[in-house]
């Protein structure tokens, strides 16, 4: 767990406290760095607290911490994605993808929709029904990237 911290001045206890709190307690993490800008400063409790909690405190200029934002704000965003792929995909399939996976039920191997007709989706509930590995062939780096969200779990190569 890291928690980046940008005061000037002291960086009140009680924060840190329900930072470690929480990385221990709900996200159960064996390691926590605080980070803190040059100007924040740390009380000897805080200190004190994290040297019994064995977290390590790291201070970081501001260009680190603009960097570190941009990086959070990225991944908190394709954590975003993925939830609403997640909520997507628990939508009932439509007519057109209901076919779809009969068609291949009963022998079909080629599946040719229209754009924006839910071609990914099928090929998840797709791989969802197979037993054993799935090879999933793409044309593009724009369709490989569009299943690297779908698929998350798939080695991409």
């Amino acid at each position: 767990a890291v928690q980046c911290k940008h005061y000037s001045g002291k960086v009140p206890a009680l924060q840190i406290r329900h930072f470690l709190r929480v990385a221990q307690l709900i996200f159960n993490t064996s390691e926590s760095v605080l980070l803190t800008s040059a100007t924040s400063q740390l009380s000897n409790g805080s200190l004190d607290l994290l040297a019994r909690t064995a977290t390590q405190h790291q201070v970081v200029n501001d260009d680190q911490i603009s960097t570190l934002t941009y990086l959070g704000k990225l991944l908190s965003e394709r954590a975003m994605s993925l939830s609403n792929l997640t909520r997507t995909a628990d939508h009932p399939l439509r007519p057109c993808q209901v076919a779809c996976l009969e068609a291949c039920e009963r022998g079909a191997r080629i599946i040719q929709m229209a754009c924006g007709s839910g071609k990914t989706r099928v090929m998840r509930e797709l791989a969802n029904r197979a037993a054993g590995k799935v090879l999933i062939l793409v044309p593009s780096h724009v369709l490989l990237a569009q299943f690297l969200v779908t698929f998350p779990s798939f080695c991409c190569v």
